[in-house]
C-alpha cells in the first residue's frame, strides 16, 4: 500500500474511534506513533486528522444538503468519517480532487458496506461540484 493511502486509512481509523468515543480517546499522535510505520505516514495522517477536526463544522456544512433528508448522524460511522476525511482533502489544495475522491471511495469499498463506495463517490462528487473543485481537471469547466 502506498504511504499516503496508508496514512489516509490510519486517519480514517482514528477519526472513527474519536467519533464513536465522543473525543474521549488517546491523542492522534499517540495512536499514530503505534500504527504508522514511517515518519512520512505519521505526519501526513496527523495533518489529515488535525485538519478534519479543526474544520469539522465547515466539513459538515459542506456535506449537508447533498442528499434529500441527509443527516450526517444517520450515516454509518465508517462512511461518515470517510466523508469527513474526503471533504477535508477536497478543501485542501494539496491533492487533486479526483485523487481525494478516489482515495475515499477505496476506503469505503474496503471498510464500508457493499454500496459504500458508490455512496461516498456520489456525495463527494456533489461537494466538489458545489465548491467548484473540478477546475483542476483538464477539459472541464469547473462547474
Amino acid at each position: 500500500m502506498r504511504p499516503r493511502s496508508l496514512a489516509r486509512r490510519l486517519a480514517m481509523q482514528y477519526l472513527y474511534a474519536y467519533d464513536l468515543n465522543n473525543g474521549e480517546c488517546e491523542s492522534a499522535d499517540e495512536f499514530l506513533a503505534v500504527h504508522a510505520d514511517t515518519r512520512e505516514i505519521h505526519d501526513f495522517a496527523l495533518r489529515l486528522v488535525e485538519q478534519a477536526l479543526a474544520q469539522q463544522i465547515e466539513i459538515e456544512n459542506a456535506l449537508r444538503g447533498q442528499v434529500s433528508n441527509f443527516e450526517l448522524k444517520r450515516v454509518a460511522a465508517v462512511e461518515r468519517n470517510i466523508l469527513r476525511l474526503g471533504v477535508c482533502e477536497l478543501f485542501s489544495a494539496e491533492v487533486p480532487f479526483k485523487v481525494a475522491i478516489d482515495e475515499a471511495v477505496n476506503l469505503a469499498k474496503k471498510f464500508g458496506r457493499k454500496d459504500s463506495g458508490a455512496f461516498v463517490n456520489g456525495i463527494l462528487d456533489a461537494v466538489a461540484k458545489k465548491f467548484n473543485k473540478t477546475e483542476n481537471l483538464p477539459g472541464e469547466g469547473g462547474n
